[in-house]
């Protein structure tokens, strides 16, 4: 198990190393001739309510840097809380728009939610017939996995599959800030044992994105999606429309109650500050993210990007 030694993922000081993860042969796409071999999958499920660019980065970065042979994309068919998901085929359809926008070699979308319309372990088990036998499952998720998988769904979820892959989340504080939630290796150690799991971290820091930051600051959304998916919705007039409405559905429930938006106190600068701040922190991410993106696809431009990228932020 490759777990972070700190919250911070300092580059410069040593990683503490528990037990190495073993995940298969190695990555790439499956050559001519090798389609009976056993295959290793990185499954990543997810509402893409719609896709954004976090979920783009965080496929491509686990294809490249993890030895999976593919990573497959499970949009949820029903979600047992979302209520106000747009219509499946349409996140069906920007889930490809935005791998194959991103050159994304080694992605692909299914629709086994569909077909199947059980649990994550019912999917799992449906999807791993799909591949030759003594293939192996691998779940792309949140480090707030470890916060369900020992509940009865979770066992369930986690019997179907050899190990997980874990991207360090930002979670919400107080004061609208931002933090990384502490790694106990020890707890971990003993959850994955318990399990029989494998355990891999996604090293590095990602651009966060998420549904949070797109209600905070809903007139930028665009800033936080690939430009296929951008392209899509707004050819679709009623579905942008739906997303509007339940963007500003989202922002109007977590608005202050006791205080008017533009209020200062002692405390603090008024809300609107912040949330200008974090439009403007999140436009410089999404620079950042297209630079990553270009990276992740190995173009001959990427250095010249990443040169006039700095020149511009720094």
């Amino acid at each position: 198990m490759n777990i972070p030694q700190d919250e911070a993922d300092d580059e410069t000081r040593p990683r503490k190393q528990m037990r190495v993860s073993a995940m298969g042969d190695g990555g790439g796409d499956v050559e001519k001739g090798e389609e009976d071999r056993p295959m290793t999958i990185g499954v990543f499920g997810g509402s893409f309510n719609p896709i954004h660019l976090g979920h783009v980065l965080l496929a491509i970065t686990t294809k490249q840097t993890k030895p999976v042979d593919k990573v497959v994309l499970v949009p949820v068919f029903k979600h047992a809380v979302k209520t106000d998901l747009l219509p499946y085929e349409d996140r069906v359809k920007m889930c490809e728009l935005a791998m194959s926008g991103a050159g994304a070699g080694g992605v692909e979308v299914s629709t086994i939610e569909r077909d199947v319309g059980e649990s994550n372990a019912a999917m799992l088990k449906a999807l791993k017939q799909r591949y030759p036998p003594n293939s192996k499952l691998w779940w792309i998720c949140g480090d707030d996995v470890f916060d369900w998988i020992e509940r009865p769904k979770g066992v369930a979820t986690m019997k179907e599959v050899t190990g997980l892959i874990v991207q360090r989340r930002l979670h919400k504080g107080s004061g609208d800030r931002f933090f990384k939630a502490p790694i106990n290796e020890s707890k971990i150690r003993a959850m994955a044992d318990r399990l029989s799991l494998e355990i891999d971290f996604i090293y590095g820091e990602l651009p966060h994105f998420s549904s949070t930051l797109v209600r905070r600051a809903p007139g930028s959304w665009r800033a936080f999606l690939p430009q296929t998916v951008s392209r899509f919705l707004e050819s679709r007039p009623d579905l942008l429309a739906q997303l509007h409405a339940n963007l500003e559905a989202d922002a109007q429930k977590e608005q202050p109650k006791a205080k008017d938006i533009n209020d200062v106190d002692e405390n603090g600068p008024s809300m609107s500050c912040v949330i200008m701040g974090v439009e403007a922190m999140h436009m410089l991410q999404y620079e950042r993210g297209q630079t990553g993106l270009w990276l992740s696809m190995g173009t001959p431009q990427a250095e010249a990007d990443l040169v006039e990228a700095q020149a511009q932020t720094d």
